[in-house]
């Protein structure tokens, strides 16, 4: 796979298709209320798995989907990324439910 000049893997989310919407903001936006705001974007997060399956299909491990996210990360201004059993843990979730969607 192409890298980009910070050595980045590019092709699944490359800036062209992160470009082509409305900049999302890094900071999760989220109701006021108690509590420490989210660290990371979680929803742009589950919006990215939504596109890379949709442009790329189901990929063939939940590892290969970890490590998509995880470049995903990568290429975003989240100071600094979440750990990867962070992502991992999010991706599984989301994993369950795309596993058991009929194909």
């Amino acid at each position: 796979m192409p890298r980009d000049q910070r050595g980045h893997a590019r092709g699944l989310f490359d800036a062209s298709a992160a470009d082509s919407g409305p900049k999302a903001s890094t900071q999760a936006k989220r109701p006021a209320g108690p509590g420490a705001p989210p660290k990371h974007d979680w929803d742009a997060f589950a919006g990215a798995i939504a596109r890379r399956v949709h442009d790329h299909g189901m990929p063939a491990s939940q590892g290969e989907l970890v490590r998509d996210m995880m470049e995903w990360f990568a290429g975003r201004e989240d100071f600094p990324p979440p750990d990867e059993r962070t992502v991992r843990r999010k991706v599984s979730a989301i994993w369950r439910e795309l596993s058991m969607a009929p194909r």
